[in-house]
């Protein structure tokens, strides 16, 4: 006999093992885990130096640019970009 037949004969036996189906797939559904903030590696690093008393124009010439000078030499780097402010120097890589 026919998978086709049986159905046809039996429809309730058909009936309920779709409606199985469907009761289990809607269960694994609701159990599915979905995280809402998933851990993800940004592509991107901070530097951050402090240098207490000293002016934004110190702090590009001594700290700031050695710093962009050291970290161009990495490699696959895309973009590298600095802040310097009193006291604070941020280099973005």
């Amino acid at each position: 006999m026919s998978i086709y037949k049986n159905s046809v004969k039996k429809p309730i036996t058909t009936l309920l093992l779709f409606v199985g189906l469907v009761v289990f797939g809607i269960y694994s559904l609701v159990k599915l885990p979905v995280d809402l903030f998933p851990e993800i590696e940004a592509p991107f690093i901070t530097v951050f130096t402090q240098y207490n008393g000293a002016s934004a124009a110190d702090i590009e010439t001594n700290i700031t640019r050695p710093v962009e000078d050291a970290l161009s030499s990495i490699s696959d780097l895309k973009e590298i970009s600095s802040v310097s402010r009193d006291n604070v120097s941020l280099v973005f890589i």
